[in-house]
């Protein structure tokens, strides 16, 4: 699984850019029988260590280097690395070690490419924004290296002795069994035409893992019925975000509403799949997702935001629907959405809900002013108790407070002041 950089540039362009901290990375063989662990230790080095599917440790150590792709062997003897996340442009560009950290072989950085090829890499201040991926070929022995700009480089995996490639070596990849993950980016994303059919075999094969298939799918480009191959990755933390993303590349609209809707209510990728929705305008699925008790209390205030800018009056009436049912605080997010897109009519429209907002006035975090102000215009004795009870959480806030009192003459008759001693002396009289 390839790791992702982010490079982050000062806002001055005088001042070096910088990269964020390297910390924690880890890596999966093609087959998934074994995960490279990778930590920071010291500038410039990490420890690893190397595990079975079932936790066994194969091999651990620490070597000089803070890669940015990885290659891991299917059998865990060894590993190779690719790029350098410190000083990218100088030292050692691609290496292999073997599972204890022992050095098989090295290449540096302006021995694999001329000043030609150099110059054509994108670059920051400090930073030569060169390496892409690396993948393992068994059957030719050898590793395939790519770069920003396109260049292909095999590797014989024993030697290290270079040759050049280049679309043959990458689309050659995708015939091998499993085919690696970013021999498929790679394919599909430079090569789209020449990769398309055998993507779609590639999504098509049930052998191949649900992320291997997924990412198929979407670089194929062609829509079809993949609903069940999305299904199976809502069970798949590492799936999940890719079929997201390309959902509604490769399903039907009405498929890739659903499963983006389904998707909101896991913590991972909530958040992104409120997006999609928001965008897609599925006012009737945000209501769902916001309504639902299992989705996450981020999400759910996200989903909050993304229905104040869709079209009203379907917002109000699916907001309302839901509404006496809902938790608390669902109830109050629902709240802040129905205030945030009502009009002079909200007050009426929620008087058939006047028990659910009495209840809100004892919910942290609800907007209490609002309330004591419907209160006010539809006054019940029923909210009296409730409205002392903001008030009392409200000292210090003098505004507020006056907000719950005018409620509370209204809905008493009692003409006391915009005191809590004086409204605590007169109602329990």
């Amino acid at each position: 699984m390839r790791a992702i950089v982010i490079v982050g540039l000062l806002a001055s362009p005088l001042l070096a850019d910088s990269l964020a901290a390297y910390g924690e990375r880890s890596w999966a063989s093609t087959t998934g029988a074994f995960v490279i662990e990778t930590k920071e230790v010291v500038r410039g080095k990490i420890d690893f260590v190397i595990k079975s599917k079932r936790g066994r440790v194969r091999g651990k150590g620490r070597i000089d280097h803070m890669p940015l792709e990885l290659a891991l062997f299917d059998d865990g003897t060894g590993f190779v690395v690719w790029g350098r996340y410190t000083r990218e442009g100088h030292g050692v560009a691609v290496a292999r070690y073997d599972f204890d950290g022992t050095l098989r072989w090295k290449h540096d950085f302006k021995a694999l490419f001329d000043k030609e090829q150099i110059d054509g890499f994108p670059s920051t201040l400090s930073f030569v924004l060169w390496a892409r991926s690396i993948w393992n070929d068994p059957t030719r022995a050898e590793l395939i290296g790519t770069t920003s700009t396109r260049l292909v480089l095999r590797f014989n995996t024993q030697t290290g002795k270079l040759r050049p490639g280049g679309m043959d070596a990458v689309l050659d990849s995708l015939k091998l069994k499993p085919p690696p993950l970013a021999g498929i980016e790679a394919a599909g994303e430079w090569y789209p035409e020449r990769a398309r059919e055998q993507l779609v075999a590639i999504a098509r094969d049930e052998g191949n893992t649900v992320l291997v298939r997924v990412t198929a799918a979407q670089l194929a480009g062609r829509k079809g019925d993949y609903a069940g191959l999305w299904n199976d990755a809502l069970d798949d933390a590492q799936a999940l975000p890719r079929a997201l993303q390309a959902a509604t590349t490769v399903l039907a609209r009405a498929a890739a509403v659903e499963f983006i809707e389904r998707a909101a209510l896991d913590k991972q990728v909530a958040l992104v799949a409120i997006q999609h929705l928001a965008e897609l305008g599925a006012t009737r699925q945000l209501v769902t997702v916001l309504a639902h008790g299992d989705t996450p209390a981020q999400a759910r205030i996200a989903a909050g935001v993304a229905l104040r800018k869709l079209p009203k009056a379907d917002v109000i009436k699916g907001v309302l629907k839901e509404f006496d049912d809902a938790d608390g605080d669902t109830a109050v997010v629902m709240l802040d959405v129905l205030v945030a897109v009502g009009d002079k009519s909200l007050v009426r429209r929620l008087q058939p809900h006047q028990q659910k907002l009495i209840q809100l006035l004892d919910r942290k975090n609800a907007n209490v002013v609002w309330l004591a102000g419907y209160f006010a215009a539809v006054p019940t004795t029923e909210a009296v108790p409730g409205l002392l009870r903001a008030a009392r959480r409200l000292r210090g806030k003098r505004a507020d407070q006056k907000a719950v009192f005018d409620a509370l003459r209204k809905c008493t008759g009692l003409q006391v002041g915009n005191n809590l001693s004086e409204w605590e002396r007169a109602l329990k009289r």
